[in-house]
Formats: structure tokens, sequence, C-alpha cells
């Protein structure tokens, strides 16, 4: 399961048990009784698996830590892509009494910026970001050498397609 950025184990007794908010990571090793290195000659599957309500966020950190996974068994695994609904054969037989799907799952870690100021409450007072709008000086039909530099709010609405920023 993806929580905070990164993956975590799921307890055992969970196993087989998905949350539609979230996404996860399953590694399939074939082979029982066989040495690790012996199994993984013969292969491995790293599925992705992607609840309908999984943020874009999780399933971004799902995939790249799916891919960070194949590469600590030395690209010997073969990747998968599960999405809720549409699972495929090979993910279904991995659950010997077959997995459900719960309501529900983890918060998100990510911040939404979409209609929130930036917050400096995490920076020092010497790094507050800031947002300048440039505006050239103009006198009649001529523009000046002079510049005038405005503050104005981190918010997306403070922004104009008929300036510059910095």
């Amino acid at each position: 399961m993806i929580r905070n950025k990164l993956p975590e184990q799921v307890d055992r007794n969970t196993y087989g048990i998905f949350h539609k908010r979230d996404s996860y990571i399953v590694l399939n090793i074939t082979g029982e009784d066989e040495a690790l290195a012996s199994k993984m000659r013969k292969g491995a599957h790293i599925h992705t698996w992607l609840g309908k309500e999984s943020t874009t966020e999780k399933t971004a950190v799902a995939a790249l830590r799916s891919v960070e996974l194949n590469k600590l068994l030395q690209d010997r695994g073969v990747l998968h892509r599960e999405e809720e609904g549409e699972e495929s054969v090979l993910f279904s037989s991995h659950f010997q009494d077959g997995f459900q799907v719960k309501e529900g799952g983890t918060e998100n870690a990510f911040r939404n910026y979409k209609n929130s100021p930036i917050t400096t409450s995490h920076i020092s007072r010497y790094e507050v970001p800031r947002l300048y709008c440039v505006q050239w000086e103009s006198i009649g039909n001529r523009t000046s050498n002079g510049v005038n530099i405005i503050v104005v709010e981190p918010y997306f609405e403070s922004l104009s397609q008929y300036e510059s920023y910095i």
C-alpha cells in the first residue's frame, strides 16, 4: 500500500484486501520450496494495483516504486498494471481465496494547492516565497527605462496573462 508517498507493508492477515482510494504494489515470486536466487531465475511479477478512487499522486508513486523494486530485483521482474475492476487472471491467481475491494483508503500525503495560498510556516523568515509582478513604465506612446515591480499575493487569481512574474 502507498502511504505518505512510500510503500508500506500490509499485515499478512489483510492480503487480498484492497481499498478503492489506495494504490498497491503486489510482488509474487514463483516457486515455493526453492532458494530466493533460484526463484528469481524463474521470475517475479510486480503488479501495481490502482483503486478507482486512488489519486494521481498515489498512482504515480506506486508506478515509480514498482520500477524501483524491479531495479532491486536486477530487472528480472515483469511489471503489470492492474486497475480496479479490470484485474488480470494472473493477478487474481496470486490470491488463493480471491481478493476483495473495500471502500475508503488512506489519506493523501500530498498537499493540495489548488485554491490555497502558499504557506510559509515550514520556511524560515529568510526564505519566504514571494511573487513579483513586473511592469514597464510607459509615458505617452513610448516606454521609458523604468520598471515597476509589485508584490502580489501568491494566489492563482492574482495572475494575469498580460503580465510577467518573478
